[in-house]
């Protein structure tokens, strides 16, 4: 065995989201191991990579000139690409312009937004498979083109072994691709994932959803491999922490927030009901948002009020290790649940390092845990204003738990462990 990996993953170090660390510290477990991993994935504006950084080799690709063009002036502005200290002061006419460039995009382009960077990864993919003897393929969804280059990879060197790793669902999801081409998402899915030597997928429901849109995949294919669990180091950086008032009750979300999911909306109608009942201990509350709300801010301008009294507190797009150290000043750590039964948030995993109470705001499903510092609540108006209540009533109290009997299944060399088996298998 040449003990080499190629990783296809449309997002990596040092982007700054989830998928991003977690296959940056799988990579680096995986080179602790004695493997070789060379990482193809696509350019971004403002995110430059050396050659080769840490033990791992980088080819990216940028390509055509309107895949440049969407790269540079969309991907890194509208998709989630957050560059730590960059600010994102537009003029009215370019955000116009912008949005309508992403909304072009988002319909005409298959299977997503990433799909561009297929098309022009093709040519590197065939240079990679020429010059390397790989043990295996490892392509990582979000977004779908990543399992598109795999499949391409593995038509030609069908010997080389391919997992094909599902972080989110793709044709089954309910926030579904959004292009004129939509209705040969499953048809298309179903061609690949026939090729793929194992699907990997982070939780049993996730698997329960391929084998009843996919009856012709044999169960044996399927792996349930939980997302990996990593303390970051906190970093109280150049940020003014002295929102963090210890005579309040401070509740700390982390991440990216939309319209369509993880919508702040009944979060901010409930504390704002709250502070209207006139009672001063109903307004020891405090909520501090840590990443881009640029997709919801006009929901938060409807709650001006709690913006002025500093009972919302908005940070922005910061570095992982800020929000670590604000994780650790919370007295409760917030998420807000998908809309899906497939999909268990990545954020639930990384809160665990911080050993706080976790607030779930659970939508039409629920988050599929059941750890005692779990504390589920229906996301209605209603019973988040009665759970608030509970809390500054001191109703409520947290079980005493041992975090590191649940954080032990989550360990990066544990996970790392079990796609080695994969790949010798």
């Amino acid at each position: 065995m040449s003990k080499k990996i190629l990783l296809i993953t449309s997002t990596f170090l040092p982007e700054q989201n989830p998928r991003a660390f977690r296959w940056g510290s799988l990579s680096k477990s995986f080179m602790e191991f004695g493997y070789t991993v060379d990482v193809f994935t696509q350019k971004h504006k403002d995110i430059i990579r050396e050659t080769e950084a840490n033990g791992i080799r980088y080819c990216e690709t940028d390509g055509y000139l309107f895949h440049k063009f969407i790269n540079r002036h969309i991907l890194s502005k509208a998709e989630g690409v957050i560059i730590p200290g960059e600010k994102r002061n537009y003029s009215k006419t370019s955000a116009i312009i912008k949005k309508f460039l992403a909304s072009f995009a988002k319909i005409f382009i298959w299977p997503d937004i990433s799909g561009l960077w297929f098309l022009s990864s093709r040519k590197k993919i065939k240079e990679l498979l020429a010059g390397n003897n790989y043990d295996c393929i490892i392509s990582s969804c979000p977004g779908f083109a990543s399992h598109l280059i795999g499949y391409y990879a593995k038509m030609k060197s069908n010997n080389i072994k391919w997992i094909g790793e599902y972080g989110d669902p793709y044709s089954f999801s309910p926030i579904q691709s959004k292009s004129i081409f939509s209705f040969i998402n499953k048809p298309a899915e179903a061609i690949i994932i026939k090729k793929m030597d194992y699907i990997v997928v982070p939780i049993e429901k996730s698997k329960v959803g391929f084998l009843k849109h996919f009856p012709f995949i044999n169960e044996q294919k399927i792996k349930v491999i939980p997302q990996s669990f990593k303390s970051i180091k906190p970093d109280a950086g150049n940020i003014d922490w002295g929102y963090f008032d210890h005579k309040l009750v401070n509740i700390v979300y982390t991440g990216t927030l939309y319209p369509n999911i993880r919508n702040p909306n009944i979060l901010l109608e409930s504390l704002l009901l709250l502070k209207q009942s006139n009672i001063e201990k109903y307004k020891k509350l405090r909520l501090h948002f840590f990443g881009r709300y640029d997709n919801v801010e006009s929901i938060f301008k409807k709650y001006q009020e709690l913006l002025d009294d500093k009972s919302v507190i908005l940070y922005g797009g910061v570095l992982r290790e800020n929000c670590s150290f604000a994780c650790q000043k919370a007295d409760f750590l917030l998420n807000i649940s998908n809309i899906s039964d497939y999909q268990t948030p990545s954020k639930l995993i990384e809160y665990l390092a911080y050993k706080k109470p976790i607030i779930s705001l659970e939508n039409k499903t629920s988050a599929g845990l059941n750890w005692p510092f779990l504390l589920k609540v229906d996301y209605k108006t209603k019973t988040m204003v009665k759970f608030f209540k509970d809390i500054l009533n001191n109703k409520f109290a947290v079980p005493f738990y041992d975090y590191n009997d649940i954080i032990k299944n989550y360990d990066i060399g544990k996970i790392r462990d079990q796609y080695i088996n994969l790949i010798l298998s």
